[in-house]
């Protein structure tokens, strides 16, 4: 027997929510634990079950999987135990919340159980924040504009640092207005893909987002163009952000990802998204999301 899962991709810094179907084996009711952490915020958990029980809480009438609210989430820096974290609820919607924002270079261990449910294992797991990447020479060059639409050439340098594992995200952004005070709400996300057309590495889709593994800097400075289509014309300022990953939150982001764009395909191969959650499911993820604002 397999199971529909819906794990809810965690929403940081503004960033818009998603949701992902994912198909894993039946192998019994295990806790579900999924925090993405990203540098100078709270890190905020979901926790939840890996298929429909009842733990003291009525099923959500909507039919989503229920997030559960009864759990005991401890949280450690460096290995020195900081504090339990505190349940919030915003509707129906459960999650645990640090109050204090994590660090980069810091390490963090996150470990959830259920009082009510000992027969179930606790999960557990860990990783760090990542460092900035420094960002080079940026330019945004309108290349076409219609009345539907206008594309851009978006570029700038990027540096992975020798001997360490890189990993990043890539966004790009237009202000919804000119004078905006630069909040997350006023940014529109743009759809964006590679000016190469013959581009191996990110190829000719059009995507919301582009990931980069170490194999494509492995220490060079590297020049990335893209381009990207606005609604809005390119009037307002472009900002593009740059997001260090680990190898935990890489492998999450970008399987989860490509199962979304793939798993619902039936002549494409199925995309098992990363785990890295002992005794359970989820991900525990650090990244660092800079953004940039271009001038042009």
């Amino acid at each position: 027997m397999k199971i529909r899962l819906m794990l809810l991709l965690a929403a940081v810094a503004g960033s818009c929510s998603k949701k992902v179907t994912i198909t894993i084996p039946d192998e019994g009711n295990k806790l579900v634990m999924n925090l993405l952490m990203a540098k100078d915020s709270l890190i905020t958990a979901q926790i939840l079950m890996s298929k429909y029980i009842e733990i003291r809480n009525a099923p959500d009438p909507s039919g989503s999987i229920q997030t559960i609210s009864n759990a005991r989430v401890f949280l450690y820096e460096n290995d020195v135990f900081k504090e339990t974290m505190t349940m919030h609820k915003q509707g129906n919607y459960a999650y645990y919340l640090s109050t204090f924002g994590a660090k980069p270079g810091f390490k963090y261990f996150v470990r959830a159980e259920l009082p009510d449910a000992p027969d179930i294992p606790a999960v557990e797991g860990a990783d760090a924040i990542p460092l900035p990447v420094a960002v080079g020479e940026m330019s945004v060059k309108k290349i076409s504009d219609n009345q539907r639409e206008a594309k851009a050439n978006v570029s700038f340098e990027i540096r992975g640092d020798p001997g360490i594992k890189n990993y990043y995200r890539v966004r790009i952004y237009e202000h919804l207005n000119h004078d905006d005070v630069g909040t997350d709400k006023s940014l529109l996300q743009l759809p964006i893909q590679s000016s190469d057309p013959s581009d191996v590495m990110f190829g000719k889709k059009e995507r919301q987002e582009v990931f980069i593994d170490d194999q494509f800097l492995d220490g060079r400075r590297r020049r990335l163009s893209f381009i990207a289509t606005s609604w809005l014309g390119f009037k307002n300022p472009v900002v593009i952000e740059v997001t260090t990953l680990t190898y935990a939150s890489y492998n999450y982001l970008y399987s989860s990802m490509m199962a979304e764009e793939k798993n619902d395909n039936i002549l494409s191969e199925k995309v098992i998204v990363f785990n890295n959650v002992l005794y359970g499911l989820g991900i525990v993820g650090g990244m660092s999301i800079n953004r940039y604002p271009v001038e042009y």
